[in-house]
C-alpha cells in the first residue's frame, strides 16, 4: 500500500514526455551526499567552497579589488598584499651610490663589501682647491672625494651615513687610490660606485 501510494504520488510529477519534473518532485534542497549543495539558495556572485558533507560555504566578493586568497585552511576574499617596487634606503635589494671608505682598492664588478665601510649622503663644502693640510673636498662633479695630508695614505674623513648588511659592487673602476706631488703632500681618492644590498 505504501509503495503504491508513493509511486502514485511520484507519477503526479512526471510530464507528458515521461520525465520527472524535479522542481516539483523535490521538496527540499538536495544534500551534498546526493549531489546537491545543501542550500536552497545561492547568493549572487558568491563562490562555492566545499564543506565536507555539510552545505557548501559561500565566499562573497568582498571589497572592490579583493582577490581569492588561501589563509592556510580556507579560501577568503582579501585585499592583495602590498608590493614595494622600489626598496627603501638600505633595504634588501636597494641600489645605492656610495663611497667605500677604506684605504685599499676593492676590485671589479661583483665584489662584495660590508655596509659599515660604505657611505652615502656625505656633505662637504665645494671649494676651488686643496690649500690646507687635512682638508677633504668633493672634486669636480662630486664623483669622488679627495683628502690631503702631510703623511702617506690620508684616511677618509668626509662623513656621510653608513649602511648595513652586505653589498655587491655594480660599477667598474677602482674604489680608492693614493698619490703624492713630490713636495710632501699626499692625497687619497675615494670613488663613488653603484652598490646593491644582497643580504
Amino acid at each position: 500500500m505504501t509503495v503504491a501510494f508513493n509511486l502514485s504520488q511520484l507519477a503526479n510529477y512526471v510530464n507528458s514526455s515521461g520525465k520527472l519534473d524535479i522542481t516539483n518532485g523535490v521538496t527540499s534542497a538536495a544534500n551534498v551526499a546526493n549531489g546537491g549543495t545543501g542550500r536552497s539558495t545561492l547568493t549572487a556572485n558568491s563562490l562555492l567552497a566545499g564543506n565536507t558533507t555539510s552545505a557548501v560555504n559561500l565566499i562573497a566578493p568582498g571589497t572592490n579589488g579583493n582577490i581569492l586568497t588561501s589563509n592556510g585552511t580556507s579560501w577568503v576574499s582579501a585585499a592583495p598584499a602590498s608590493v614595494t617596487f622600489i626598496p627603501a634606503v638600505d633595504a634588501l635589494g636597494c641600489v645605492m651610490c656610495a663611497i667605500r671608505t677604506t684605504n685599499s682598492d676593492l676590485g671589479g664588478v661583483g665584489t662584495t663589501e660590508s655596509g659599515s665601510n660604505l657611505r652615502y649622503n656625505w656633505t662637504i663644502a665645494d671649494i676651488s682647491g686643496i690649500t690646507t693640510t687635512g682638508q677633504t673636498y668633493p672634486y669636480g662633479d662630486a664623483s669622488y672625494v679627495v683628502r690631503k695630508l702631510g703623511t702617506a695614505n690620508p684616511a677618509y674623513n668626509a662623513g656621510g651615513t653608513s649602511l648595513t648588511g652586505t653589498w655587491r659592487k655594480l660599477s667598474t673602476g677602482i674604489t680608492w687610490q693614493t698619490t703624492d706631488d713630490g713636495e710632501g703632500n699626499y692625497y687619497s681618492y675615494w670613488y663613488q660606485h653603484l652598490w646593491i644590498r644582497i643580504s
